[in-house]
């Protein structure tokens, strides 16, 4: 517990990323094979980056995405 207050303190292991929300669904329906466009709008920081090579790890189309 920290000293502070009542709160246990926890140290991460392990962290993933996975994708949600309408990219999900897209990635749910390129296992089916349909043919998959996403559009939108992320932000130019590492966050944005790993979502849009995650889209394209998957076959999405992500040339929507800005």
């Amino acid at each position: 517990l920290s000293p502070e207050a009542p709160v246990p303190v926890l140290e991460v292991k392990k962290e993933s990323k996975n994708l949600g929300g309408a990219a999900n669904v897209a990635n749910n329906l390129i296992s089916l094979k349909a043919k998959v466009f996403l559009c939108g709008v992320v932000g130019d920081d590492l966050e944005g980056k790993h979502f849009i090579s995650a889209l394209k790890t998957r076959g999405i189309d992500a040339s929507g995405v800005l």
